[in-house]
């Protein structure tokens, strides 16, 4: 396992978790149901269709009151509808699949920035692309997967600000860790405690490097 590239296995478990999500979306052929019918139903009535059902997810007391926090979500579909038409779920099942894979590559490189060591790499690549539920839940019409890359995307950016010598480079990556974690945030709630864990990280870094006179 140490002759293998940490490289190499990302992009593998990255094309696996694409792929075998692709294959998985067909087969599965699912339809939106509870909470994922019910985004569908408000996106359509955003994008113009606005029949008596689209149109009750946003009356008073209704699903659009009740669950504010999905807006974000509830945009990107009716984001899909008007860029894929008719195909608009398989469109966003799409870029599930592609959150997939982005969050398998994610988990293989933030693992060997950590321990910086390839066994420990390889073996994290083979429990995450054994990870059914990554693929199962690419047919869910919700942010549950989609949030993933930028939550991940927000610790490797972070781990790589931390361990930079240039100023002005490490700059740029604690602002675009701080953008992905937002947008992680943003798309799903939950995982503002990954984001609060990479903001204590960063308190405690400025407590330890602040150069008192």
């Amino acid at each position: 396992l140490e002759k293998v590239n940490p490289i190499t296995i990302a992009r593998i478990a990255f094309f696996w978790g694409l792929i075998a999500s692709l294959i998985w979306v067909f087969i599965a052929d699912a339809f939106p149901m509870w909470d994922s019918y019910d985004l569908v139903r408000a996106a359509e009535a955003v994008v113009g269709n606005r029949g008596p059902e689209q149109l009750s997810k946003w009356a008073p007391g209704s699903y659009m009151e009740r669950y504010p926090y999905q807006t974000p979500i509830m945009l990107l579909l009716a984001a899909c509808m008007l860029f894929a038409g008719s195909n608009y779920i398989l469109f966003f099942e799409f870029l599930n699949c592609l959150a997939c894979g982005l969050t398998m590559y994610l988990i293989i490189k933030y693992t060997h920035l950590i321990f910086k060591n390839k066994t420990t790499t390889a073996i994290s690549a083979i429990l995450v692309m054994l990870f059914a539920p990554l693929i199962i839940y690419t047919t869910f019409i919700y942010g549950n997967l989609i949030c993933l890359p930028f939550a991940l995307g927000c610790l490797v950016l972070q781990k790589k600000a931390l361990d930079e010598k240039m100023t002005k480079k490490r700059v740029w990556l604690i602002v675009a860790s701080i953008i992905a974690g937002a947008i992680a945030v943003i798309l799903k709630k939950p995982t503002l405690i990954i984001v609060l864990g990479a903001a204590v990280v960063y308190i405690i870094w400025a407590l330890k490097n602040q150069k008192y006179h």
